[in-house]
C-alpha cells in the first residue's frame, strides 16, 4: 500500500514541506554554448563552481535550488532559462515555499542563495539578463 503526501490531485513536487530531507549531490558545471541563454540549472551549476563552496555547502545550496519542488515550480511557471527567472519570480518562489510550510530559516537561506545567484549573474558575462 503506498503512502501519499499532499492532496491526491497535487503533483509530487507540490506537497507540504517535510521537516527533514536527505541531501542530494550537487551537479557539475555545464558549459553553455555561446549565443544561447543558459538554463537555470546550468547557471546554478556554474555559480556553485565559481563560488567555491565547500562540498557540504554546495550540496545544501543544490538541495534548496534544484530540488524536485524547485524544478516542478519552475516548470509550472515556464521558467527554463536564467533570463526568465526574474526577481519577481524568485520572490514568488519564496512566497510559495512559505505557503507550503517552509521554516523561517529555510526561507532566509533560499533568499540568501537567490541573492548570491543574482549577483553572480550580474557580474558574469554570459549569464547577465536584460
Amino acid at each position: 500500500m503506498s503512502k501519499t503526501t499532499g492532496s491526491p490531485q497535487a503533483p509530487s513536487w507540490d506537497r507540504p514541506i517535510a521537516a527533514r530531507r536527505a541531501h542530494s549531490e550537487a551537479t557539475r558545471r555545464t558549459p553553455t554554448p555561446p549565443g544561447r541563454m543558459p538554463t537555470v540549472e546550468e547557471t546554478i551549476s556554474a555559480w556553485l563552481s565559481a563560488r567555491g563552496f565547500a562540498p557540504s555547502s554546495a550540496v545544501g545550496a543544490h538541495q534548496h535550488l534544484e530540488s524536485g519542488r524547485a524544478l516542478g515550480w519552475r516548470a509550472q511557471h515556464g521558467i527554463v532559462t536564467i533570463d526568465q527567472f526574474s526577481a519577481a519570480a524568485a520572490t514568488d518562489y519564496v512566497l510559495y515555499l512559505r505557503d507550503r510550510g517552509a521554516a523561517p530559516a529555510t526561507l532566509r537561506k533560499v533568499k540568501t542563495l537567490l541573492a548570491s545567484l543574482a549577483a553572480f549573474c550580474a557580474e558574469t558575462p554570459g549569464y547577465q539578463t536584460g
